[in-house]
């Protein structure tokens, strides 16, 4: 995957992070634009489907990222597929 040996460390170290640094919304960067993660989302069934690439997809379902290169990204990317695959 890489010629890098410290990637993989790196990569859990940036997922540990990630969950550690989870702050009040009294802390929350001023810089930063939050608004499309803090909105109220749609009720069930208000947003007409659409069609993508196939699929009907009944609700429109955001992930800014995903990770991977190790056992806990597997299980994180896992999760936000099986979510998006059951509500969107």
């Amino acid at each position: 995957m890489t010629d890098d040996p410290t990637a993989e460390s790196r990569k859990k170290d940036h997922i540990e992070l990630a969950f550690r640094s989870r702050v009040e919304s009294g802390e929350l960067d001023p810089r930063f634009y939050y608004e499309p993660m803090l909105a109220a989302h749609p009720a069930s069934g208000s947003l007409p489907p659409t069609r993508f690439m196939g699929k009907t997809l009944r609700t429109p379902i955001w992930v800014s990222s995903m990770t991977g290169g190790t056992a806990m990204a597997g299980r994180i990317n896992h999760h936000l597929a099986r979510a998006c695959g059951e509500f969107g």
